[in-house]
């Protein structure tokens, strides 16, 4: 398709431009944007006029009050700006590893101290266990590989779950081991959910739906409610397409595969955020095609109030 050829090459050269400059800002240390992972956004510490006043009524700490005592040592912000688009290739850094013997990780977007709002991509040993905790902020993961058990049932590779506020669980790890991107502290307590709930994802279950605007794309809807909305794609390697990004923004991850977009070259296992700033995007699938999550309209969403769930200072 000559259209998607040169637009593939307009994109490219736009990438390594843009690429260019970053890393030589970083290089000079002047950079804070948030295109390249080992450059986190350099946001603002932020509350709402609302939730301040509440505070103050209750008695309750301000984020302001939180951040000048000692839990605020362990507060983080990567890539935490909701309002500004992001791109981050996993690939790019090294796994980090926990304190939890077997486990390790990569962060991609993180706001908070003990507890967080984060996505995360975290790998696990085989045949590991771990204690039954709670989730207060709810929990939202993929299976990428291997297999995840725990006390609702088997979760094997492509398999989305959602366990809402409050729920628990006691997980143990498949002999294979497993790999998981996990989203922490992004539901929101106005819109009641079953305490679990999972689908089977994998490009061969039932639920598919072609997509009639963009021929070689396929779409998996899972989940909606006022306040967001999921769902899966299949792209055909090579399928190129425009698509429409919603008012609220979008987060996409790349499952299997690789495309380009405007904001560059997403590989396997790259999370990135459309803020809205551009209102359509056109996708270029790769040699292999790909297969993405897409979370939308959800970036001006009430979600739980990561400062209401920190440990008490002291």
């Amino acid at each position: 398709k000559p259209f998607c050829r040169k637009l593939w090459w307009m994109m490219a050269l736009r990438w390594a431009r843009v690429r260019s400059k970053v890393v030589a800002g970083i290089a000079a240390g002047s950079y804070s944007g948030t295109w390249y992972p080992s450059a986190p956004c350099q946001t603002l510490h932020c509350q709402t006029a609302q939730s301040q006043q509440r505070q103050k009524a209750s008695g309750e700490q301000t984020l302001s009050e939180f951040l000048k005592s000692s839990k605020a040592q362990k507060w983080v912000e990567l890539n935490a700006d909701k309002s500004q688009d992001c791109l981050v290739n996993t690939d790019e850094f090294e796994w980090i590893q926990t304190a939890a013997g077997g486990v390790r990780r990569k962060l991609i977007e993180r706001l908070g101290g003990e507890v967080a709002r984060a996505t995360t991509v975290v790998n696990f040993q085989p045949n590991s266990n771990f204690p039954r905790h709670v989730h207060e902020g709810g929990e939202e993961f993929i299976v990428l590989e291997g297999e995840w058990l725990d006390d609702w049932a088997s979760q094997p590779e492509f398999t989305y779950v959602r366990n809402y506020l409050g729920s628990s669980h006691t997980p143990r790890i498949g002999p294979t081991g497993a790999t998981i991107l996990v989203k922490l502290c992004q539901m929101s307590d106005l819109q009641p959910e079953p305490d679990h709930s999972q689908w089977d994802i994998s490009p061969t279950s039932e639920g598919w739906v072609p997509c009639k605007a963009i021929p070689g794309r396929s779409m998996l809807q899972v989940f909606q409610s006022p306040h967001e909305r999921v769902h899966f794609e299949v792209w055909a390697p090579g399928t190129c397409g425009t698509v429409e990004i919603p008012n609220a923004g979008e987060e996409v991850f790349v499952i299997e595969g690789q495309f380009q977009d405007q904001l560059g070259e997403h590989r396997k296992w790259s999370w990135a955020r459309n803020a809205a700033d551009l209102r359509q995007m056109t996708r270029i699938a790769g040699a292999n095609g790909c297969m993405i999550y897409v979370k939308s309209g959800h970036l001006k969403s009430p979600e739980v109030d990561i400062l209401s769930l920190q440990p008490a200072v002291k």
